[in-house]
């Protein structure tokens, strides 16, 4: 809960648990993944084992587990989130923060109503709940009753629960249900003639509720097992209709309130609708929002809710940032077991608490609210062994490449052993006692002399101990990929140091030089470039990374544009060198930190020379979009596209882009803009003075919308060609245009009037007439320019012979390693 304005910044660390993956919003899931976060991170044990069965190898029973879910599952997620700063929001911000209040109350107020829809339901058909829910348990009736989804029908999630609950009373011998399941049992056929003989052995037995069995032998005799639920109904109805009346009746009279009936027959009977563990009382919390749906079709009308909340969200400033928190549940409810990990089966309920093989640190259940804060200080405790341990190994293995314990996630029994416990217990020890000050930690690892070894090689020691698990010397390591791209972009002085701010984006293109601390990742969109350098997999917790030496890790820094940025920018700050010879002198400084030696200063010089310049080549088409005017027949203007996505040219990183709309061209066509003022434009220039031809074909292939129209435009002034193509192909032929060097050809596509449905293909086709004219380098000669074929990205700029050294540099192992 909030402590007060000045404590909202901490609230941030709430998304340790928060921003996991979502699985689909599956909540068992999403509270196995909280699970194992927890106590993989913090204690190093393979908890989550223990969802279906006990730990095979660690004192973890299934217990345990579920234990640990019900705290989890007690902790809930508000539809609004508090603003880290709302203390100082300009008038601006604050409208702009209420806005999200109101969608966020919106939306709670729908799952509200939602939620009151489903207790009416139960209460009000509460017949035709205990029907199906017992027809599902393997009821008399030799077929299934099947749930009818038709908006207005049972709520499936409210049978379930009646379902358990039924369970649940037979596995407790609760008298008010002894006769149900008695009852239950005679096979349909047999009824009429032997339920009579059934209720006077209940009668008789006395175990029975007495109201019960009163209802029940009332005429007319029972004849089928229909009767006994409409009889339940009937008298569970009638009994809570009083204990309302009563509870009205004592209103404003705190003092006189009831607890419960005085006669236990009649109490029990009220419990099975108002007492504890009644599914008529299980809390909003503990539903799902589809589960407060009938069906698929009503379960959308939760849809537009989320998307102007989400839409509202994505829209906001960094001003407006939340914490993703969680509230302890008002109303608590115990875990079950699921046996064998379905959630559909549930079985035995279970207590909060920590695991019971710890009970050392502390043998009490949770009942403070969700428990979450005494899990936290169970997890913190001096008693506790593990966590100091944990965390230490893994500050030990961030200075070190390798923990003092190799599976910084496992201490359990499948886990390495410690290569030095008396360390590990000694660093341990010394956290705790410097208030856990990870900063002061770093600091006394750092001062060691372990710590400031060099990565000399030293043969006796290595026949002893081969992987340098005894710490004889400091490994060489290879820079992880954040140390890596920082490095490059701080080496190029483009590195962007600011400290703080909003996050942006991972990633490698040539203006993205913010510190990759300050990246965010997108689960949906995970680059490969961070999987090929070992980044973990960001939808599970990882507790060391891989490391791998593969081919694409040295072709990317070969070939990727940023390398040559980089390189480009390196050599750039040389020019001014007196002398070839200084000038290699000041790249090595640059990047390797020390002065060449002789033999490498010879072998820099010689690379120079002999590195052949190479021209820039001149690329004749380009991709853009721009203005038409209809009324003159011109291109009045053309703007090449901004953003590669690595298949087209668009407008931004989404599509359609937020100003530029749908534009977008590909190998084979495009898409149009959303109206004349963003038509898509392919654009040939010629490479010299000469005659072509064009060739072509234009297609639209969708039978919605009205098609688009297709224009051939020479220097922008002159339509040469102009076609309306809707659901077929036209082809686009001019036989002879003559050109200068410069001159442009277009071809131009707009959504013909209306925006819809309006992807096209168009692969043009210029050939020169003339055998003797001068094509560009990057066309076949013979075939002239094929659009499709020439289709390409990003123009790669070419590196001079200084840039090539400086990027020769870069792919050092002395560079790229920590020696």
């Amino acid at each position: 809960m909030l402590q007060g304005e000045q404590d909202r910044s901490t609230l941030a660390a709430l998304g340790f648990l928060t921003i996991g993956a979502r699985f689909k919003n599956s909540m068992p899931d999403i509270l196995d993944d909280r699970i194992d976060v927890v106590m993989r991170g913090l204690m190093g044990l393979t908890v989550t084992c223990a969802r279906c069965h006990d730990h095979k190898y660690d004192p973890i029973s299934t217990e345990d587990y579920y234990s640990l879910y019900g705290i989890f599952a007690n902790s809930v997620e508000p539809a609004h989130q508090p603003f880290l700063h709302e203390s100082t929001f300009s008038p601006e911000a604050k409208e702009k923060a209420d806005k999200l209040k109101k969608l966020a109350q919106e939306l709670e107020n729908f799952r509200q109503e939602q939620y009151r829809r489903l207790l009416e339901s139960s209460h009000s058909r509460l017949a035709e709940y205990l029907r199906v829910a017992q027809s599902r348990r393997g009821g008399p009736e030799t077929e299934k009753f099947d749930v009818i989804v038709d908006g207005d029908d049972l709520f499936p999630r409210m049978i379930y629960h009646w379902q358990q609950y039924l369970t649940d009373a037979e596995e407790a011998n609760d008298p008010v249900f002894i006769p149900w399941h008695r009852l239950a049992k005679i096979p349909a056929e047999q009824f009429e003639s032997q339920s009579k003989a059934v209720l006077q052995q209940l009668v008789a037995a006395q175990a029975s509720n007495r109201l019960v069995m009163q209802t029940l032998m009332e005429q007319p005799a029972l004849t089928s097992f229909d009767d006994v639920v409409s009889r339940y109904a009937s008298l569970l109805l009638a009994v809570d209709g009083e204990w309302l009346q009563l509870v009205e009746g004592s209103q404003g009279q705190s003092s006189l309130r009831p607890t419960g009936f005085a006669d236990p027959e009649k109490e029990g009977l009220r419990q099975v609708l108002s007492g504890v563990g009644s599914p008529q009382k299980i809390p909003l919390d503990q539903f799902s929002n589809l589960h407060l749906f009938p069906d698929r079709k009503s379960q959308g009308l939760l849809n537009p809710f989320y998307e102007k909340l989400q839409k509202a969200k994505a829209e906001a400033s960094a001003e407006l940032a939340q914490a993703l928190v969680l509230y302890d549940a008002k109303d608590l409810v115990e875990a079950r077991v699921f046996r064998r990990g379905n959630p559909a089966r549930p079985a035995q309920t279970v207590p909060r608490r920590f695991l019971r093989s710890f009970d050392y640190v502390t043998d009490e259940t949770f009942d403070h609210e969700s428990g979450r804060r005494q899990l936290a200080e169970a997890i913190v405790a001096p008693e506790n062994p593990l966590t100091a341990r944990v965390i230490v190994n893994r500050v030990w293995q961030h200075h070190f490449g390798q923990g003092l314990v190799a599976t910084p996630s496992n201490f359990g029994l499948q886990g390495i052993p410690p290569s030095h416990p008396k360390l590990l217990d000694h660093l341990a020890t010394w956290l705790v006692e410097h208030d856990w000050s990870l900063k002061a930690l770093h600091r006394y690892i750092l001062a060691s002399a372990t710590y400031q070894q060099q990565s000399n090689f030293r043969p006796e020691c290595e026949e002893v101990d081969p992987g340098n698990r005894l710490c004889w010397k400091m490994n060489r390591r290879r820079q992880d990929w954040e140390s890596m791209r920082d490095a490059l972009l701080w080496t190029a002085n483009q590195l962007d140091d600011t400290v703080g701010g909003p996050s942006v984006k991972a990633g490698m293109a040539i203006d993205a030089t913010r510190r990759t601390l300050y990246s965010y990742l997108d689960r949906e969109d995970f680059p490969g470039v961070f999987r090929m350098f070992d980044f973990p997999n960001p939808d599970v917790t990882s507790g060391a990374r891989n490391r791998t030496t593969v081919p694409g890790q040295s072709l990317f820094l070969m070939n990727h544009p940023m390398i040559f940025a980089c390189a480009k920018s390196i050599a750039d700050e040389t020019t001014d060198a007196e002398s070839q010879n200084v000038r290699v002198r000041e790249l090595f400084e640059k990047v390797l930190h020390r002065q060449p030696a002789d033999a490498e200063l010879a072998d820099a010089l010689d690379f120079i020379r002999t590195t052949p310049t190479l021209e820039k080549r001149g690329l004749t088409w380009t991709y853009g979009y721009g203005t038409f005017d209809d009324s003159r027949q011109q291109l009045t203007e053309f703007h090449e596209l901004p953003h590669w996505t690595g298949t087209q040219w668009q407008g931004g990183a989404d599509w359609p882009d937020a100003n530029l709309g749908w534009v977008a061209l590909n190998a084979n066509g495009g898409h149009p803009g959303n109206d004349m003022q963003h038509v898509a434009v392919a654009r040939w220039t010629a490479p010299a003075a000469m005659t072509v031809s064009c060739r072509g074909v234009l297609e639209h292939d969708r039978p919605q919308g009205n098609g688009i129209t297709g224009r051939i435009v020479i220097n922008g002034q002159r339509v040469a060609g102009s076609w309306q193509v809707h659901q077929r192909q036209v082809e686009t032929a001019l036989d002879k245009i003559h050109c200068e060097k410069g001159d442009t050809i277009d071809f131009v596509v707009d959504i013909n009037g209306d925006l819809g449905y309006d992807s096209y293909t168009w692969i043009p086709i210029i050939k020169p007439l003339s055998d003797k004219a001068p094509l560009s380098d990057d066309d076949d000669t013979a075939t002239g320019w094929n659009y499709h074929r020439s289709f390409h990205g990003r123009e790669v700029k070419q590196l001079t012979s200084w840039e090539r050294l400086a990027q020769v540099l870069l792919l050092t192992n002395e560079f790229q390693f920590i020696d």
